[in-house]
């Protein structure tokens, strides 16, 4: 089930014009973390405060373009709105 959002995922980071595409496709390990609840150990639920699937992207390398820093400042408030949200989500 976790696949689709992957795919979604490097769609989103090749339609933003301010990444790096490389040559082909990124290169990067795909580890999929589900959870049943019962096998989701006490360190997540302390951290997260509920059972997650998690995609761990290993070795995923994602540059950023010089035209970027310009908008620098909105990529990163935009960035730090993300965060906030997905804090609010797993409380």
């Amino acid at each position: 089930m976790l696949k689709p959002i992957e795919n979604e995922f490097i769609r989103q980071v090749k339609l933003f014009r301010h990444f790096q595409h490389p040559i082909g496709e990124f290169r990067y390990i795909s580890t999929y973390i589900p959870t049943t609840g019962n096998a989701l150990n006490s360190t997540m639920q302390e951290r997260y405060g509920d059972y997650i699937d998690a995609i761990e992207l290993q070795n995923m390398t994602i540059k950023v373009l010089k035209t970027c820093n310009s908008m620098s400042e909105i990529i990163e408030s935009e960035s730090n709105k993300v965060t906030d949200e997905i804090k609010n989500l797993v409380k």
